[in-house]
Order: C-alpha cells, then structure tokens, then sequence
C-alpha cells in the first residue's frame, strides 16, 4: 500500500484552477446563474382573485 500523506497534505492554493482546454482560470466567466424564483401551488390559475369552489 503507497503512503497517502502526502497527498493529504496538498492544499487548495496548489491545486490548479485553470480549465485544461482554455488555460482560463475558474471564475473568469459565469459559470452558474439562478433562475427566475417560482412560487406555485398547485392549483388553477385564476384572473388574481381568490376562487372558493365547493367540495359538496
């Protein structure tokens, strides 16, 4: 079995952060972007009023 020390010992500042094909560094674009938030419930669209139904 080989000695994993160090390997453990390597820290993220001497990992390299570069993309292999573009030689840009991580960060240099935006990478993720979040959608719009969605609030939905489920139930039928209406013209903004409150739609009782009833269930009987």
């Amino acid at each position: 079995m080989t000695d994993t020390r160090h390997e453990r010992a390597t820290t993220m500042s001497t990992v390299d952060h570069t993309h292999p094909d573009t030689g840009r560094p991580f960060g240099d674009a935006v990478v993720y972007q979040r959608g719009p938030a969605v609030a939905a419930d489920g139930g039928e669209r209406t013209n903004g009023c409150l739609l009782y139904t009833s269930l009987m």
